[in-house]
């Protein structure tokens, strides 16, 4: 996946199409003067004086976070995503998530971000570089409320080392087991940006979108946004890899919204 726009025109919606040929990053002719909301054609994208609404995905003018809504699916075990698409990866995420990968894609590089790609075969250099890709980093917050409350965690706070402990918690402390919490800062997430590849019938297709992995951890191309610390396969024993962390996850069904926001720089370790 390349950092231009044009490149993607075979598949992502008419919506992003109309938005990047007006030049504009969040456009703000195309809002809604007196008589309420203004509509692209096909229903894709809804444009207000606040706020620009997708299909599940809405990202705020001002602020210019973007709130995705996802289901918990997962709140115990190993993990090699943390957001997958429906029908998928459920069974190894935390987040699954009916809203179009190629939209969150559209939204990031609506707010400014740029894609930083995972080449196949040449994942060391990526990790080296990716944390400093500083127009690619973002960081990742998840919402829900709690009778009449609105919880906000970040996502780095569910996974944890893969350490075989099966309790949230052995001091009764939150965040779980000590020596379980991933090293390094909460907010090391790159844009990776998926790919696109050719169909038999000439069309091309985003590929997050069929094989489903939206936020990945453990390193696939195919992931729209990955962890840009490198983790092993947590398939090949304990102590390998990330898993649930317990205590910080909603129960099964909660309904959430995934915050993703540009994140400063930080340092490298």
């Amino acid at each position: 996946m390349t950092a231009k726009p044009n490149h993607l025109r075979g598949s992502l919606s008419r919506a992003f199409l109309v938005c990047m040929m007006t030049g504009a990053s969040l456009p703000a002719k195309e809002a809604a003067s007196g008589k309420g909301e203004g509509q692209f054609p096909q229903g894709d994208l809804r444009v207000t004086e606040t706020e620009l609404k997708f299909p599940g995905l809405v990202i705020d003018r001002e602020t210019q976070e973007i709130r995705m809504d996802a289901t918990v699916c997962l709140d115990s075990g190993i993990l090699e995503y943390v957001v997958c698409r429906k029908g998928t990866f459920e069974h190894e995420s935390i987040f699954v998530t009916e809203v179009k990968a190629e939209i969150l894609h559209t939204a990031l590089l609506l707010v400014g971000l740029e894609p930083f790609p995972m080449t196949g075969g040449l994942k060391e250099t990526w990790w080296r570089s990716a944390r400093k890709a500083e127009k690619s980093l973002l960081r990742i917050d998840v919402e829900w409320a709690i009778g009449d409350s609105v919880v906000r965690e970040n996502i780095a706070n569910m996974f944890r080392r893969n350490t075989g402990n099966s309790e949230a918690s052995a001091d009764g402390e939150r965040g779980g087991f000590r020596e379980d919490v991933p090293e390094g800062v909460s907010s090391a997430w790159v844009f990776t940006g998926s790919k696109l590849r050719m169909l038999d019938n000439g069309e091309r297709h985003y590929t997050a979108d069929s094989v489903g992995t939206v936020v990945g951890i453990w390193a696939n191309q195919n992931s729209v946004i990955q962890y840009g610390k490198k983790t092993l396969n947590p398939y090949r024993g304990k102590n390998q890899g990330m898993a649930v962390n317990e205590y910080y996850v909603p129960e099964l069904g909660t309904k959430v919204q995934l915050v993703f926001s540009k994140y400063t720089p930080f340092d490298a370790e």
